[in-house]
């Protein structure tokens, strides 16, 4: 069932952002993952997992976001603020940066995606130790 289920994603995915949708075998699972959190006491918030950073890390190596438009980064990685606690909420404007924020509460990575008319240009890769 989690095969086929994995498999109507991945063809999901594929219409949604074109046929040549950026995958790698894992894909899906590393999608899932990245959402992974664990309870922090003080402060309270749900900070990333390693599972969760680690899978952020294989995201951004191996899907080429530079080029997509702002939907297409978004199909591929939801909102930032669905990441953590730490997540900030994507602005609607079209060139305004996605800040993907992978912080266990000791460190972590943050991933800026920057946009020029719509589309990505650039990504930044920021260590949060």
């Amino acid at each position: 069932m989690k095969t086929t289920l994995s498999a109507l994603l991945l063809v999901f995915t594929q219409l949604a952002l074109g046929a040549d949708a950026p995958t790698y075998e894992g894909y899906e699972r590393d999608r899932v993952l990245i959402r992974s959190t664990y309870r922090l006491s003080a402060p309270v918030l749900n900070a990333s997992s390693g599972e969760a950073i680690q899978a952020a890390h294989r995201i951004f190596k191996n899907v080429r976001l530079v080029g997509l438009s702002r939907a297409q980064v978004l199909a591929i990685l939801g909102d930032p603020k669905t990441i953590s606690g730490y997540g900030v909420a994507a602005d609607a404007a079209a060139d305004s940066p996605l800040t993907y924020c992978f912080d266990s509460g000791f460190g972590g990575w943050e991933y800026v995606i920057r946009f020029a008319k719509g589309v990505v240009t650039q990504i930044d890769q920021n260590s949060l130790d």
